[in-house]
């Protein structure tokens, strides 16, 4: 099922603040395949920028997006960095706040993932992230014979 977007919660988060600004402008500019950034990686695009953000607001703006559905603030532990790991394309997310609009998605009553020229309505699929840029993308209707085919070519890959 893709994720909503409420482009309006976005759009009024983008007006409540500086750090909000900053935040949803730096994930404006990710590329389209980018659904994962470290709030140390946010912090250091915001410095290159030549804008000041301290970690607690930046880490506050990315809270009120988990809070919204629009992903998940992961904390760090350990070896591990706080992140933010989208359900949509982390630059989907700015552009929507900033008031961009996206191609093939209508803000408002919109969902993530592009919709064909010919398709109506959105289309439920499942979004799969296997690593940050790399995602597969799954029917919404995938039949249990087909999830067999699918495990049996995963359980033959070649191994590390």
């Amino acid at each position: 099922m893709t994720t909503p977007i409420d482009a309006a919660f976005l759009r009024t988060l983008h007006r409540s603040g500086r750090s909000e600004q900053v935040v949803l402008a730096v994930l404006a500019v990710q590329p389209a395949e980018v659904y994962e950034i470290t709030v140390d990686g946010l912090l250091e695009q915001a410095k290159k920028a030549e804008t000041e953000l301290a970690r607690r607001n930046a880490t506050r703006v990315l809270r009120a997006l988990d809070k919204n559905g629009l992903g998940r603030l992961i904390p760090g532990r350990w070896d591990s960095k706080s992140r933010f790991v989208g359900d949509v394309p982390l630059s989907m997310i700015g552009r929507f706040a900033i008031g961009e609009s996206v191609v093939g998605v209508e803000p408002g009553n919109s969902t993530a993932g592009p919709r064909s020229e010919n398709e109506s309505e959105s289309v439920e699929t499942h979004r799969i992230v296997i690593r940050p840029g790399s995602t597969i993308e799954l029917p919404g209707d995938l039949s249990r014979a087909e999830a067999e085919r699918l495990i049996k070519l995963i359980e033959n890959l070649p191994n590390d």
